[in-house]
């Protein structure tokens, strides 16, 4: 069964300050927010997937048949470790206050590092490269292929056109899909609608949290960045083929349990983040934490996700 990450929060098992990490990942994270997630044995899953149809034919009276077989191929998805050690001086946490002047010094430590993870996390989702990190989830610039990647203006890069985002959602044949980019092509598909004339209007809906969410073909659009410096991960960074950085790439996603999804472990107890507080030291005049987050990423169908890459900023 899928779970949102608040259904998962919800279970039994799950101290306070996991439940307040959980909050901050999809408070943070847009991928996090909207993945559904779903519970695996040990480490690893493996299911097969539809590679391609077999063969038919019309017969005639008294004909037969040529055999024809379609391929079904094996996948294998694993979890993986993410995570960091907090730390408070006893000084800052003796001096924190009381009553209503009082501020919870651990809590916030807990919940920077909450959102490090989740930006972590958003990075490996569309950047990760085991090539580059061994340790790292693969995510999708590395993941798609073929006719799931579109690209304009080869070695150059284009700029963004309205039939492009058209072409890139009719790519990815299913329902419950987002759109994901920077600020900056947000802003430019807002000009772009608006600059149309006719029945055009910028479309918007709400998240979880109740933040405004713009829409395009009835497709929301999140933004993907860095909440300490504003960053993006999706940025115009990408060499489009001439030995130069300018362009960015915009994806599109399906999330379900027959197109994208999260995994994380069950059994003997396990979770998917877990946040220990181990108080006061020995070794040094601090307290120490610890979260761990064991997620992983599983693509059901090969046309469930598609980027769209070479997008300049014009």
């Amino acid at each position: 069964m899928a779970l949102s990450l608040g259904d998962v929060a919800s279970q039994d098992g799950y101290n306070g300050l996991e439940k307040g990490c959980i909050k901050m990942f999809t408070q943070t994270s847009p991928i996090l927010e909207l993945l559904p997630w779903t519970k695996i044995e040990g480490d690893s899953i493996t299911w097969r997937r539809e590679a391609a149809l077999p063969a038919n034919a019309w017969r005639g009276v008294g004909g037969t048949y040529t055999e024809s077989t379609g391929r079904i191929d094996p996948f294998t998805e694993r979890l993986f470790i993410n995570g960091g050690e907090v730390t408070a001086d006893n000084f800052i946490i003796a001096t924190q206050g009381k009553g209503e002047n009082a501020i919870d010094i651990k809590a916030s430590h807990y919940a920077l590092k909450a959102q490090s993870v989740a930006n972590a996390f958003d990075q490996a989702f569309f950047e990760g490269d085991d090539m580059a990190d061994p340790n790292s989830m693969v995510g999708l610039r590395r993941r798609l292929t073929g006719s799931q990647v579109l690209t304009f203006g080869a070695t150059v890069g284009t700029a963004l056109t309205l039939a492009q985002l058209d072409q890139l959602l009719d790519t990815v044949p299913f329902a419950d899909k987002c759109l994901f980019m920077n600020r900056t092509a947000r802003r430019k598909v807002s000009s772009l609608i608006q600059s149309q004339t006719g029945a055009f209007r910028i479309e918007t809906t709400q998240d979880a949290f109740g933040r405004q969410v713009m829409m395009y073909a009835d497709t929301p659009i999140y933004v993907v960045e860095r909440t300490g410096d504003g960053s993006t991960i999706l940025d115009y960074d990408e060499d489009p083929g001439n030995g130069t950085a300018v362009t960015a790439s915009i994806y599109c996603v399906s999330f379900g349990m027959n197109a994208v999804h999260g995994i994380y472990n069950s059994t003997l107890g396990g979770k998917m983040i877990e946040v220990t507080d181990f108080g006061e030291i020995q070794a040094a005049p601090r307290h120490l934490g610890r979260i761990e987050f064991y997620p992983g990423m599983a693509i059901k169908h090969p046309r469930a996700a598609a980027r769209l890459r070479g997008v300049t900023n014009a």
